[in-house]
């Protein structure tokens, strides 16, 4: 069975899920007044964890969020974040050493706030194809295209409400993922050419939606539990 599958997931559920912090998180201050806002830790500069993951607790608010990429699968990291895969990816945050959260708790009322959807497929991504999509593009006058990091092509909806704002962006995924700054990730894997070999030719597709409505719209559910979702 097909599921939706995303690269990246940013979740808010109840504090009372995380359990137990093994490390120091970093705090966040009030500017003003002074008082503690709430806790965080981000895996940006830290060497022992090449991918994205950042969790925070919010003390007026009483939330946890939880934002990670695809990458925490490690060598499953093909699989992307799913129905399938989600738990796995939970049970994977306990796994290092940075705190404990409840995953069943997270599971069964944790919301998506935001994510990516994302589909690899078997297609060169030539600059013959790119010319195609940018004539393409230019006949519809609600959008706009530029150029994305030299891989790809990213198309977005002109428009000013950040509600109905889309961007889909299109990029060679084995090309991306043989750069300098994936390197780290690739090492920390024991099937590294495998992986390499699966993305190999493949081109991503990626929407990106980052507010609750949009989710909501997407996948056409009331709420954004993320069994719903994901469903």
């Amino acid at each position: 069975m097909k599921f939706i599958t995303l690269d990246r997931i940013k979740i808010k559920a109840n504090n009372k899920y995380l359990l137990d912090k093994q490390i120091k998180f970093n705090k966040d201050y009030d500017h003003r007044s002074g008082t503690l806002k709430g806790e965080y830790y981000s895996s940006k500069g830290d060497v022992d964890i090449p991918y994205n993951l950042f969790i925070a607790t919010s003390m007026l608010k009483q939330t946890l969020t939880l934002e990670f990429s695809s990458k925490i699968l490690k060598e499953d990291y093909p699989k992307l974040i799913s129905k399938a895969t989600i738990e796995d990816c939970l049970k994977r945050i306990n796994q290092l050493g940075i705190c404990q959260i409840d995953t069943q708790g997270i599971l069964q009322t944790g919301c998506i706030t935001s994510m990516d959807v994302t589909t690899d497929v078997d297609l060169d991504l030539t600059p013959q194809v790119l010319d195609t999509l940018n004539e393409r593009v230019g006949n519809y006058r609600r959008y706009k295209w530029e150029h994305y990091e030299n891989e790809g092509i990213a198309f977005s909806r002109d428009v000013k409400s950040r509600d109905c704002k889309e961007t889909l962006i299109l990029y060679n995924k084995g090309r991306e993922l043989q750069r300098n700054d994936n390197q780290a990730f690739l090492n920390t894997l024991t099937n590294k050419y495998q992986v390499l070999d699966y993305f190999n030719g493949k081109t991503r597709f990626e929407l990106s939606l980052d507010t609750p409505k949009k989710i909501k719209h997407y996948t056409e559910v009331e709420d954004t539990y993320i069994m719903d979702v994901l469903n």
